[in-house]
């Protein structure tokens, strides 16, 4: 787990780990970007790191390293950037929405509160939160399919009390190459909250024979994805809608029960 820090007026992204392990004492990673034209930009990943010994042989060892990542974390950010420019079609935008009778703060604890998941939805087989403060965490999902068998997701989420929540896909199926998503809570109609879900994916175009055979064209494979996404996201939404309402309408039943 890291830190992090952004500055979108300098297009600056610093990282710094929680826990660093020997040789190393400290570390920081800086993420820049620079224009280079009117559709161009240079991305710089910069590391800054000190040592716990004077230790030769280890500084080596942490040179070669950093220098690996310096030359392989930005080709694939590079990779990712240029195919969404260049080929637009492999990226999709998947919105839902759902409108719950209850307070944002209760829908909220019910998202972020992932552990309590299996409990709350049918479908949630298991959820093993690994949390590094109290807001964020990662989350191992294990979830029934609708055509059977069972899958299982790990998730990067950050969370906004009790505004949203982000987060990012680390299991990819072979259909997708990245996968982020965000969680908007804010006020409905007539005193409502309303839930907002804006997933963002890129599709490996490799992976559509894989996963729907031969021959699939791509707006095929679109139009599966987002099936896919919206019916995973809606049983989750759906679930908490439920369980928010219902314990507001047995809260209101117990308050009539004492006025009369």
């Amino acid at each position: 787990m890291a830190l992090r820090r952004t500055d979108e007026d300098a297009l600056r992204v610093g990282f710094r780990p929680e826990r660093v392990e020997p040789p190393l004492e400290s570390l920081c990673r800086t993420w820049s970007v620079e224009a280079a034209g009117d559709d161009r930009c240079v991305v710089r990943l910069e590391h800054a790191y000190r040592l716990r010994d004077d230790d030769p042989r280890a500084a080596e060892a942490v040179r070669r390293t950093t220098e690996e990542i310096a030359h392989s974390e930005p080709a694939a950010v590079q990779t990712a950037a240029e195919i969404t420019c260049r080929f637009p079609e492999l990226l999709m935008t998947v919105e839902d929405a759902v409108e719950i009778d209850g307070p944002p703060e209760e829908v909220y604890d019910l998202l972020f509160d992932a552990a309590g998941w299996p409990s709350v939805m049918a479908h949630v087989v298991r959820a093993d939160v690994r949390g590094s403060g109290p807001g964020a965490h990662v989350l191992e999902l294990e979830t029934l399919e609708r055509h059977g068998g069972r899958f299982t997701t790990r998730t990067a989420r950050v969370g906004l009390p009790h505004h949203g929540i982000a987060y990012k896909q680390l299991l990819l199926p072979p259909l997708g190459s990245s996968h982020h998503v965000r969680w908007r809570i804010g006020a409905g109609p007539k005193g409502s909250t309303r839930v907002t879900s804006v997933q963002t994916v890129v599709i490996r175009e490799s992976g559509i024979a894989a996963v729907l055979g031969e021959g699939t064209g791509l707006e095929t494979a679109r139009e599966f994805v987002r099936a896919e996404l919206s019916s995973k996201v809606r049983l989750i939404l759906d679930a908490v809608k439920e369980r928010v309402e219902y314990k507001r309408q047995h809260d209101q039943g117990e308050r009539s029960g004492k006025d009369a």
